[in-house]
């Protein structure tokens, strides 16, 4: 695709003016351009998804707070019936095409592409009014950020200072890529203090793969690790896939039943090029769970699948095949070609002088090339990433590295392996660092850490692991059994199925999402799996834990960043008893209680608004009868009196100077003066359990 005359030569001096370069008159001649152009196309582009993403997100947010169930089914029915049923939001404005230049943190350099005049004093997206059947956009001003870079020795480094990059080989197996990746892997052993361990920190798995027999015979063995060695080891993340390889599958069994010998060219794409790159990079010993943990023995699984975190913990390397979806995909050929995910673009200086920018029509950064394939889909793979001490990302592009002290990217002009402390996102500045990684694992600096050191942090990472696959929803509580053990090292409580009983009433407010596609993970906005949120048909946790759950969660409660004066509990704890199955401390459950005293209270279902949130100024407005909501953890309409547990007052309400809120969950009675949970939600009559005394309660 070539492209039009307007974007073919930009001009320097117009890019850095107020509204910037005017590239097209109406959206007409922008949408007939898209035909031929690939800058056009890619604006055109990004204004649809960014259209349909504002709209389907002004839907769940109308969605939540409405409470006729007619009005309910309109909105959804109209936005899976036409996503684009306004799309003629552009008639009637001013639809003219403008990109100017926008400077700032590293993940804001680049072009800022705008449908509509902008004032440059306001930078807001579009904003909608629901107008009874259907939203209205009223600010056409759709903004996108395309992203730029210029090759080493461009002189336009000498006008301003773009990002760099250089061009990179057409695969991952190319000897300059496994160059890069050898000496970031060497650098960062050399000079990162921070990604360090202390000698026999952790014990080796019980077994490995030996590589050293690879190039001689064309085999690997699985080979018991003798007591007392403490070889140098690394491990690999990946997605199994299905449906599953049937004749790689009955070789395995063979293999794994006898001589724990296998060959090379009888294994699938991605455990091959694991070994190839593990070998090239002059490890002798590589961990792979299915190949080193006997699958056909369910003692051997349990102890081992029980020290993953471990065997994750104690290699040097973690090899991520960010972008696989099945073992049989391969990770070192695939990379797509650099020059398909870029647009260079002819840049006039002067009148005598131009030259070239390199316009990203893809997403190549760690963010869109490896945080978001399918491996950070995978729920055993959050704690692999936070607890290996190194990754290397394979991604559909290029490489990644991530460590303590930093990420990098294969495409950096040069590698400088100095200890990064800056964040990608400005508007998570007021976050500590610490803080800020624990919330959000794609745009700290820094690969995740491992160790929490309260509870709303690891409140976020179960926010982020809710919305992830696990194969064996035995599993829910085992795939996170190794972040839960070092939490428990600073958190210094008692770990209770998921939940810790420091800050117990935090814990405990989880509510299932159930928004159209978006959920929220420690303030961050993200698009969440289509996933309807059930409890488990089989036991796996107690009712009040969010293991109990299929689907993605996020709290009502945070005690961070500042805010931890503006939530009061009103629990108590007293008691709680876990039976353990044998994978350990922090794995799976058979049976769990928990008592506390809280203040208990009958409330009729019809004052508070099922399954939607009711907003303070609806209570306030007296337009509504609610005087609260509530969402259940199963949907099923409920009737009568709800049995209503106090979990907390949070004082500055919805925002600073509203009135206080209640914050409870909803239970259900059972025999045995026992009870369990089925919901959660708020109650904005601030004085509403005034009147109600404390009383034990115990919860299964």
């Amino acid at each position: 695709m070539e492209l039009c005359s307007r974007c073919r030569c930009l001009e320097l001096e117009q890019l850095r003016s107020e509204f910037g370069f005017p590239l097209h008159d109406d959206w007409p001649s922008l949408a007939l351009n898209a035909r031929i152009c690939r800058i056009c196309a890619w604006i055109v582009s990004e204004t649809f998804a960014d259209y349909i993403n504002q709209y389907q997100f002004s839907v769940g947010l109308q969605l939540s707070e409405s409470h006729s169930q007619a009005e309910y089914n309109l909105i959804n029915t109209k936005r899976l019936d036409d996503p684009f049923a306004d799309r003629e939001w552009w008639l009637g404005h001013d639809t003219s095409t403008w990109i100017r230049f926008v400077t700032g943190a590293d993940r804001k350099v680049g072009l800022l592409a705008h449908v509509g005049k902008l004032d440059s004093s306001k930078y807001g997206g579009p904003r909608w009014e629901w107008r009874g059947d259907h939203f209205e956009l009223n600010d056409c001003k759709v903004m996108h950020t395309m992203h730029f870079f210029v090759f080493p020795g461009d002189q336009l480094r000498i006008l301003f200072n773009p990002p760099v990059r250089r061009p990179i080989p057409s695969t991952h197996a190319h000897d300059d890529a496994i160059s890069w990746a050898r000496n970031v892997v060497q650098g960062c052993k050399a000079q990162h203090e921070s990604c360090r361990r202390p000698p026999n920190a952790k014990d080796p798995p019980k077994r490995l793969l030996s590589l050293k027999q690879l190039r001689s015979s064309g085999t690997v063995s699985v080979l018991r690790v003798e007591a007392g060695r403490q070889p140098k080891y690394a491990t690999l993340s990946y997605c199994w896939g299905t449906p599953a390889d049937e004749a790689w599958l009955h070789y395995h069994r063979t293999v794994q039943k006898g001589s724990l010998v296998f060959d090379f060219s009888c294994m699938p794409a991605t455990l091959r090029d694991a070994i190839t790159v593990v070998s090239e990079l002059s490890y002798e010993y590589l961990w792979i769970d299915a190949l080193c943990i006997l699958q056909h023995d369910r003692e051997d699984w349990n102890e081992e699948g029980a020290r993953m975190a471990d065997i994750y913990e104690g290699c040097e390397l973690m090899i991520c095949a960010s972008n696989c979806n099945h073992t049989s995909d391969g990770f070192l050929q695939q990379r797509v070609k650099f020059e398909d995910c870029i647009v260079p673009v002819s840049l006039r200086i002067n009148e005598t002088t131009t030259s070239m920018l390199h316009f990203e029509i893809k997403d190549v950064s760690y963010i869109g090339d490896a945080a978001r394939g399918p491996v950070s889909t995978r729920a055993w793979c959050l704690q692999e990433q936070r607890l290996a001490p190194r990754v290397l990302h394979f991604g559909k592009y290029q490489l990644h590295f991530e460590c303590n002290a930093g990420k990098w990217q294969e495409s950096e002009p040069q590698l400088d392996l100095k200890p990064q402390t800056t964040f990608y996102a400005n508007e998570y500045n007021e976050r500590q660092p610490f803080v800020r990684d624990l919330y959000d694992r794609e745009l700290s600096a820094s690969k995740p850490l491992a160790n929490v050191s309260t509870v709303s942090q690891w409140n976020a990472i179960v926010a982020d692991y809710t919305t992830r696959r696990l194969t064996h929803g035995s599993d829910k509580l085992v795939a996170l059994s190794g972040l839960a053990e070092n939490a428990s090292e600073i958190l210094q409580c008692p770990y209770l199925a998921g939940v810790w009983q420091k800050d117990l009433h935090v814990g405990l407010s989880w509510r299932v999402t159930r928004s159209s596609g978006f959920m929220s993970s420690g303030n961050h906005l993200l698009t969440s799996q289509t996933q309807t949120p059930a409890r488990s048909t089989s036991y796996r946790a107690p009712s009040w834990s969010w293991a109990s759950m299929d689907g993605p969660v996020t709290f009502l409660l945070e005690t961070d960043l500042g805010t931890a004066h503006l939530v009061t509990s009103s629990l108590e704890y007293q008691d709680s008893s876990t039976k353990l199955s044998s994978t350990g401390l922090f794995g799976a459950v058979t049976a769990s209680q928990l008592t506390v005293r809280a203040k208990v209270k009958n409330v009729p279902a019809r004052m508070l608004s099922a399954n939607a949130v009711m907003r303070p100024h609806q209570f306030l407005s007296k337009s509504s009868d609610s005087i609260g909501w509530y969402a259940e953890d199963e949907r099923r309409a409920l009737e009568g009196d709800l049995i209503c547990m106090k979990l907390a007052t949070l004082s500055h309400g919805f925002s600073p100077g509203m009135a206080p809120e209640n914050i409870f969950l909803v239970l259900a009675r059972l025999p045995g003066d026992k009870y369990r949970r089925i919901g959660a939600g708020s109650i904005l009559d601030t004085e509403y359990f005034h009147d109600v005394p404390f009383t034990a309660i115990t919860l299964v």
